[in-house]
C-alpha cells in the first residue's frame, strides 16, 4: 500500500488489504480480527479529531468475510483434550492445581471462569450442582451442570 493519507483510506483499499491478508494464506477470523482493528483505530482518529467521521462510516461499511462465502481458509477447529492427557498432566501438578484441573475438566468450562467462581455461586443443595452466573441484575443464572455423585463416587479420583 505505501504511504497514504487517513483521508484517502477507504473501503477500496481497505478491501485491498484484506485481499493481500486472504493471498497470504491468514484464516478468515484472524482477518476478521484485523480488519475490525482497523475500524477501531480510525474510530480513535475520530475520537481524537484527527480522522473524518465520513472516512470511519465509509470502512465500517465492508462487510465480514462469511464463512463458506470466501477464498480465505478456515481454521480448524479445536477438540477437546483427551482424558489420557489430563491425567498425566494431574501427575505433575500441585494438589490444588490437580482438583482445579479436575474439576474444569468436569465442567467444560475455561480456567478463567474456573478461578472467577466463588462458592457462593455454586448451589451445592441438589444432586445436579449449578454454578450460577453473575449477571448484573444479580439474577442468578446456571452456566454449567455436573453431578455431586460424579465428584462423590471417585470419578475425579480415577484421574490420577
Amino acid at each position: 500500500m505505501g504511504s497514504l493519507a487517513a483521508e484517502d483510506f477507504g473501503p477500496i483499499a481497505l478491501e485491498s488489504v484484506r485481499n493481500q491478508m486472504i493471498a497470504n494464506g491468514n484464516s478468515r477470523k484472524y482477518i476478521n480480527g484485523n480488519i475490525n482493528r482497523l475500524g477501531r483505530m480510525f474510530r480513535w482518529g475520530v475520537q481524537k479529531e484527527l480522522v473524518l467521521p465520513s472516512t470511519h462510516q465509509a470502512l465500517v461499511s465492508l462487510p465480514a468475510l462469511r464463512k463458506g462465502r470466501t477464498a480465505a481458509r478456515e481454521t480448524a477447529p479445536i477438540e477437546p483434550v483427551s482424558s489420557a492427557v489430563v491425567s498425566e498432566t494431574i501427575k505433575h501438578a500441585t494438589t490444588i492445581i490437580a482438583d482445579m484441573i479436575k474439576l474444569q475438566y468436569l465442567l467444560g468450562c475455561r480456567p478463567g471462569e474456573l478461578c472467577s467462581m466463588k462458592s457462593g455461586e455454586v448451589d451445592c443443595s441438589v444432586d445436579v450442582w449449578l454454578p450460577l452466573a453473575r449477571t448484573q441484575d444479580d439474577d442468578a443464572k446456571p452456566f454449567f451442570k455436573f453431578r455431586y455423585a460424579q465428584l462423590k463416587n471417585g470419578l475425579l479420583n480415577g484421574m490420577e
